[in-house]
């Protein structure tokens, strides 16, 4: 189970690393996450901010060799919506840029169309606040992502 406390900020809390910025709870949970190139960034209620979590877990991957793309499942444009057939296809894409592709994704997407692509995802990491979710529901979604690819829970402040 990952366990990495941020700020509301999306920093991690503990001592920065010398010279790279990077906090040692990224890199830990990026050397915990191994091999897994597609993940997912699934926050358990509305309000929580998804993009600074991945940008540090980036910055944990470019620390550690390998090349990374954030893909935000919010971001909507005319000429590319956000469909799930237009995520997939931005998936697909970005995973044969880099060695890692993390998936922004919306808090609803385990209960609509885009159920299947967070599916087809590498890992999960659940992201909640304290007192946003119950241990029943946790154990719930941890339950339907499945334990191979659900890589565990990250709280923020």
């Amino acid at each position: 189970m990952l366990s990495w406390m941020l700020d509301a900020a999306g920093r991690g809390i503990g001592s920065r690393r010398a010279g790279l910025g990077l906090s040692p709870e990224a890199l830990a949970m990026a050397r915990k996450i191994g091999p897994r190139a597609r993940l997912g960034l699934l926050p358990m209620h509305k309000g929580i901010p998804l993009l600074p979590i991945a940008r540090q877990l980036a910055e944990a991957f470019l620390a550690l060799g390998d090349s990374v793309h954030i893909l935000d499942s919010h971001e909507q444009s005319r000429d590319n919506p956000r469909t799930p057939a237009a995520l997939e296809r931005a998936l697909a894409e970005a995973s044969a840029r880099a060695r890692r592709v993390i998936l922004v994704l919306g808090a609803s997407c385990l209960d609509d169309a885009s159920a299947s692509l967070v599916m087809g995802l590498d890992g999960i990491i659940l992201i909640t606040r304290p007192g946003g979710t119950t241990e029943f529901h946790l154990h719930r979604l941890q339950r339907e992502i499945d334990a191979e690819r659900c890589l565990g829970v990250l709280m923020i402040e």
